[in-house]
């Protein structure tokens, strides 16, 4: 995986740093527009980032490379993806390379996370994969499913699935195969198949493209560290590494 832009800045020297990344903070500019908003970035910084601003601004080959502007939108118009969140995200990790999200319902910030990790994949800016996917594993840990005394150990069989709605599984199956998110929320989705008859999203499973794959390949993973015992087996839970007894 490709360095962040954070470990760039912090790793460089103070030579390196002045003669190869400073010139990278400054001169020339680009515009780029998002439902009405406008945003001014530099044009060396976003290029170094991103090949897809690279092709745009700087091969001469497109329209936007003579105006230095672009209005972003999706590749299909019907995703939301591109909004002046996700971007404002993509900007920040850009120039810092780190990730703040403002304070919002669980459900809401694994949506804007979604929508930022898929706008970076659609700009083809690299280094947060990993990131953004420990990031929505941390709200799935602070928000389980609430306590119910019919499970064992009070945990609801679908616990890491609580703050996940059907639109976070279409919208995470929409990143290349292999992204760390995907593998994220296909392991949160074990625990529900080995502990309940039909798990929450049990249908919306089928229908998503890629998402049993991942699912059946995260099981396999699971499967291969049971312990077995003449009362049962127990498996260790892949996000929160507790141990259950399999239904």
């Amino acid at each position: 995986m490709a360095e962040t832009p954070a470990a760039i800045l912090q790793d460089a020297s103070c030579d390196a740093f002045v003669n190869s990344l400073l010139p990278l903070y400054s001169g020339p500019m680009v515009t780029i527009r998002i439902g009405g908003r406008e945003y001014k970035l530099s044009k060396n910084l976003l290029c170094e980032q991103s090949r897809y601003f690279a092709k745009m601004f700087e091969e001469g080959k497109f329209k936007e490379g003579e105006q230095q502007s672009c209005d972003l939108k999706p590749i299909d118009d019907s995703d939301k993806v591109v909004t002046t969140q996700s971007f404002e995200i993509l900007v920040q990790w850009i120039y810092l390379g780190k990730l703040v999200f403002p304070s919002m319902k669980p459900e809401e910030e694994i949506t804007m996370a979604l929508d930022f990790v898929r706008l970076a994949d659609m700009v083809e800016v690299t280094g947060m994969e990993t990131v953004i996917a420990e990031h929505i594993k941390n709200i799935i840990l602070k928000n389980p499913w609430p306590i119910d005394t019919k499970w064992e150990s009070y945990r609801h069989g679908d616990s890491n699935m609580f703050c996940v709605v059907p639109q976070h599984l279409k919208s995470a199956w929409k990143l290349p195969g292999g992204h760390p998110v995907r593998k994220l929320l296909a392991a949160a989705s074990v625990e529900g198949y080995l502990r309940y008859e039909k798990p929450k999203y049990y249908q919306e499973m089928r229908e998503v493209p890629g998402l049993l794959a991942d699912l059946f390949d995260e099981l396999k993973k699971v499967l291969g560290n049971l312990k077995i015992f003449s009362s049962g087996m127990l498996f260790i839970e892949p996000i929160s590494k507790e141990e259950f007894r399999i239904a």
